[in-house]
């Protein structure tokens, strides 16, 4: 029989499962960063860095302008490793978080503060690249590029 000073254990929280979702969905987008990065190149689909924007505008350079930006992320190899191993780290912050007993809310938060930042790292680079590229297009070239987004893309 159970020892009646023992607590039950109590279900999450709403805010821990809340937060639980948001690091879960956070960390499918990086894992699907990266699988579509290696997968195929960051000139493709899997360039989707912030969802249908970067990957039409993208799409909708030219194509040199393209095979260069993927040349410059494929450049970039040791840092997206280490971004990689950042994430590891950031994950392990959570779990070791979620096991704490008693629970720090505050903990929690750090790690997922941590993980967004990362993110947001990974994305005002890629945006710097972008920008890059954009900026030593032609008058012509941007021109084309504003036709192509102006164009339903079908995937």
């Amino acid at each position: 029989m159970s020892d009646p000073t023992e607590t039950p254990a109590s279900s999450p929280s709403r805010g821990l499962r809340i937060a639980l979702i948001v690091s879960l969905a956070l960390n499918l987008a990086v894992a699907g960063l990266i699988a579509g990065f290696w997968i195929r190149g960051p000139s493709g689909p899997g360039m989707a860095m912030g969802g249908d924007g970067f990957s039409d505008l993208v799409w909708s350079m030219p194509r040199e302008s393209r095979r260069d930006l993927a040349h410059d992320f494929r450049n970039r190899k040791k840092d997206l490793e280490t971004s990689r191993a950042a994430f590891g780290q950031a994950r392990q912050s959570l779990i070791a978080a979620l096991q704490a007993r008693p629970f720090d809310r505050a903990a929690l938060e750090q790690a997922l503060v941590e993980q967004q930042q990362l993110l947001r790292g990974m994305a005002d680079s890629g945006i710097e690249r972008i920008s890059q590229r954009i900026a030593a297009m032609t008058d012509e070239q941007r021109a084309e590029m504003a036709e192509n987004l102006m164009k339903p893309r079908h995937r």
